[in-house]
């Protein structure tokens, strides 16, 4: 049901598919640089959810509305972007909301933009549910049921305080998910149906691969995709 395109600070594209409807997730690309890396292009999807306003998750917001994709987005990210009108959809924190066969339900979390949210997608078609939660530094909630996650894993603790200013430090743990941190949110999960884990923005510098596979792949059990 999800893939990866493209993840991180320079650009996050994915997409959801439970083989009726299919949407992107994050257009933080380029628009040149979408369609070289969707193999059909964008005329197989329905719409864009998009988390918040920063542009490696929106840049492409306004090509997608201008090309007839609607673009949907809490209010405080359509006003961040300056978006409105026909092809502007706006959605609201834990108000569920339908996308031909997928029921989506937005949820607030912790950045610094204007009303980030993460989503919870349930394909009616098949029964899956998916878990996307990025860009945040904690989840205020819990989930059940879920089939997939796909959730940020930013940084190593121990990297951060090695090489970057203090007050870097600071801001990047108010506004990332540390390992450390995602590794207490799945615990907290009811897991027994996952098929697969996806960490998704990993940071450049800060981040151990093998120690995020390794240690996600213990705790849950999982298949564990690095996106």
């Amino acid at each position: 049901m999800f893939r990866s395109y493209a993840s991180g600070s320079s650009g996050n594209l994915y997409e959801a598919d439970d083989g009726q409807t299919r949407i992107l997730i994050e257009c933080g690309l380029p628009i040149k640089h979408m369609l070289k890396l969707l193999p059909e292009g964008l005329s197989p999807y329905a719409a864009c959810l998009i988390t918040h306003e920063h542009q490696d998750h929106a840049k492409s917001a306004h090509e997608l509305i201008r090309r007839g994709m609607p673009v949907y987005a809490t209010n405080g990210t359509l006003g961040a972007l300056q978006i409105e009108g026909p092809g502007a959809a706006a959605i609201q924190p834990l108000q569920e909301f339908s996308i031909g066969t997928l029921s989506i339900l937005p949820f607030d979390v912790r950045h610094d933009a204007q009303e980030p949210v993460g989503y919870l997608i349930y394909s009616m078609a098949t029964g899956d549910k998916l878990l996307f939660v990025t860009d945040t530094y904690k989840v205020g909630y819990t989930f059940s049921g879920l089939t997939e996650i796909a959730i940020e894993c930013n940084f190593c603790d121990d990297m951060l305080s090695s090489n970057l200013p203090d007050s870097l430090i600071q801001r990047i743990k108010r506004n990332h998910m540390s390992l450390a941190s995602c590794e207490n949110f799945l615990s907290l999960c009811q897991l027994t149906h996952v098929k697969s884990v996806h960490l998704l923005h990993l940071s450049d510098g800060n981040s151990n691969i093998n120690k995020m596979y390794l240690e996600i792949k213990a705790l849950t059990g999982k298949e564990v995709y690095i996106a």
